[in-house]
């Protein structure tokens, strides 16, 4: 046995979870422009761009800031047909144009998406919900978590007729990490006919803020059970 074996502090380890629920106040939509040519790839971009500034256009027009919207990505592509004999026939040339808006109003929201559909946008998605400010919500998470850990472990030296000490080590883990969170479990893709402008009733619902923490406590082997 090592000479100090019997001088090593005891320790006990507890693992703590704490949740916070909340409603997100920032909506994320995405609004898709496709158009394509058979032969020519310009005109399919020159088509996509026109209707893509029209999207932009109605989605100002409904009161959407300037600040509120970005462009998230412009793709060109071009599909072949390969027969049998190893020869390719062009078959189209496409081009896609992704919009981005994030609304905290959710009643606006609904109306873009529609808004968006009747001018000339392929397809128009409630991406996610944001919650615009976790800060606070994360430190309550953490004192929960906390709170949590320690209600266990003083459970369990109770329990091994032992007191339980300070914490010696703490490790914390975020249930999502950064300044936005996303959930991708409540989406939909919306389609219209043209002229029909639909307003879309949105409800974010709760969601929640978690953490956890493992912490090592000391223990007083000395000490009298409470």
């Amino acid at each position: 046995m090592p000479p100090d074996a019997e001088s090593r502090q005891p320790t006990l380890f507890a693992t703590g979870y704490g949740r916070v629920s909340v409603t997100p106040d920032v909506a994320v939509l995405r609004f898709y422009v496709y158009r394509t040519h058979p032969t020519n790839h310009m005109a399919a971009y020159r088509a996509a761009v026109d209707a893509a500034q029209q999207v932009i256009a109605a989605l100002r027009e409904e009161g959407l800031a300037d600040d509120a919207l970005r462009t998230v990505d412009i793709e060109t592509s071009t599909r072949h047909h390969t027969d049998r004999q190893g020869r390719r026939r062009l078959i189209e040339h496409e081009v896609r144009y992704v919009l981005e808006a994030r609304v905290r109003d959710f009643e606006l929201a609904g109306k873009l998406l529609g808004r968006a559909l009747a001018v000339g946008a392929s397809e128009a998605t409630l991406w996610a919900f944001e919650i615009s400010d976790v800060r606070e919500l994360e430190l309550q998470a953490l004192e929960h978590a906390v709170r949590h850990a320690r209600e266990r472990a003083e459970v369990a030296a109770r329990a091994a007729g032992v007191r339980l000490g300070p914490p010696v080590q703490m490790n914390l883990h975020l249930g999502r990490r950064g300044g936005r969170y996303s959930y991708r479990d409540s989406y939909a893709v919306y389609a219209a006919e043209p002229g029909d402008a639909p307003s879309a009733p949105i409800t974010p619902g709760q969601h929640d803020i978690s953490a956890e923490v493992e912490v090592t406590f000391a223990l007083e082997p000395n000490g009298s059970s409470q």
